[in-house]
């Protein structure tokens, strides 16, 4: 699917199916969740770090984190945004998560982005900033944000395919996210399968 394919496909489960965007946002971070403790069950329990955006993949995110920690993960989730600036049904994900006690940390510079990696030393990382409707070149602290996540040794897994690949041709937006392995919801994407973004999908 290109990015403009799964779009449709998105409003068609939606305005004609009947199942809100908050229930596709669940069942696309519970999947993730389960995959990760499948594949990495021997980093148990942690910790975890989910670097999150204000966009439908940060709400995948934010339903990762809470399912994590509730199976006794120790997960910290870095949001790349205010609050203020989160909406729609990845506001949503993002209060059951606070509710739920989840550990947030709201980032603002690159300063204190690179502090907090060198601080969390994550063993295990999930690449949730960008997904199929990032449309422009990455810049500022979101490529500091992809830069630090290509920087560690720990495994990444990208929700859906990785920051920075464009899903309908496999561009490279700027940078992307290395990935070890992707976790891709409904169709594989185009970008997955094109050079070069395929050869930052892993698995």
């Amino acid at each position: 699917y290109s990015a403009a394919q799964m779009v449709a496909a998105d409003r068609y489960a939606i305005d004609t199916l009947g199942i809100p965007g908050v229930v596709l946002m669940e069942n696309a971070g519970r999947a993730c969740a389960q995959l990760l403790e499948e594949r990495y069950a021997a980093y148990f329990p942690g910790p975890v770090v989910v670097v999150a955006g204000k966009g439908n993949n940060g709400g995948d995110g934010y339903v990762i984190a809470r399912i994590l920690a509730d199976h006794g993960w120790q997960v910290t989730t870095l949001v790349l945004a205010q609050p203020e600036r989160i909406a729609g049904d990845a506001a949503i994900t993002l209060q059951v998560l606070q509710r739920c006690g989840g550990r947030i940390i709201f980032v603002n510079d690159e300063e204190t982005l690179a502090q907090r990696f060198d601080e969390l030393q994550p063993r295990l990382l999930v690449d949730a900033l960008f997904g199929t409707g990032l449309e422009s070149e990455i810049r500022g602290l979101s490529a500091v944000a992809v830069a630090l996540i290509n920087d560690t040794a720990a495994p990444v897994i990208a929700v859906d395919l990785p920051s920075g690949v464009d899903a309908s041709n496999g561009r490279i937006c700027g940078c992307a996210v290395r990935a070890d392995l992707t976790v891709s919801f409904d169709h594989p994407k185009i970008g997955h399968l094109s050079a070069p973004g395929a050869l930052y999908v892993g698995e």
